[in-house]
């Protein structure tokens, strides 16, 4: 059995006993998958969206769905997992951003009616300041977010699958459809785009 089977065929077994109540198991499984979901994450919420949701709470969340949920699917390979994760990810952000999206909707038709009426809106004295994640002191992740900012969601995405997803070049090929030398130079070209802005 290769190495990569073994580590799939060890995911599964923890997520089983995870979800059978197994606290050694599950503390096992986030010690092993938490860092690469913490990074992923962040660049995915956007500079927006990290002023509204704390970033190790979509980590957690996404965590506690995939023991839940993990043994209703099947898996070819740890990188196939693994994208799995971040796809729960994206659906979980989507999801936040559509609520925050309707939220500020709303929050702007009470303005328009407060206006009408000509009432003065107090601040909420009671809001404390937003807590700091560790995640956010990390000065080479906040420069890298900073420039993922401003290529292209599609080279983002590129740039996540390979590096912090951990996804093969054959593996990244089947999501974009492209065969793997030529996913390997849109990697390079993606990593080459990102280089540029981190210098500039």
């Amino acid at each position: 059995m290769s190495e990569k089977k073994e580590d799939l065929a060890r995911t599964m077994v923890e997520l089983h006993a995870a979800r059978d109540g197994d606290k050694e198991a599950a503390n096992r499984l986030w010690e092993r998958y938490y860092e690469k979901l913490i990074p992923a994450v962040r660049i995915r919420l956007g500079q927006k969206l990290r002023g509204k949701m704390e970033t190790m709470d979509v980590v957690q969340s996404v965590f506690c769905e995939a023991v839940r949920s993990a043994d209703q699917r099947e898996f070819e390979s740890e990188g196939h997992f693994r994208a799995w994760l971040n796809q729960l990810v994206e659906n979980r952000i989507r999801k936040e951003a559509r609520y925050f999206g309707r939220q500020k909707r709303d929050m702007q038709k009470e303005e328009v009616f407060l206006n009408t009426k000509r009432e003065e809106r107090r601040p909420d004295k009671t809001l404390s300041p937003r807590p700091v994640s560790i995640v956010e002191h990390f000065d080479e992740l906040a420069r890298m977010e900073q420039a993922l900012e401003h290529v292209p969601s599609d080279v983002r995405e590129i740039l996540v699958m390979r590096y912090f997803e951990e996804l093969t070049y054959a593996e990244i090929g089947e999501h974009i459809e492209k065969s793997e030398e030529a996913t390997r130079k849109i990697v390079n070209r993606a990593v080459q785009m990102l280089a540029r802005e981190m210098n500039d």
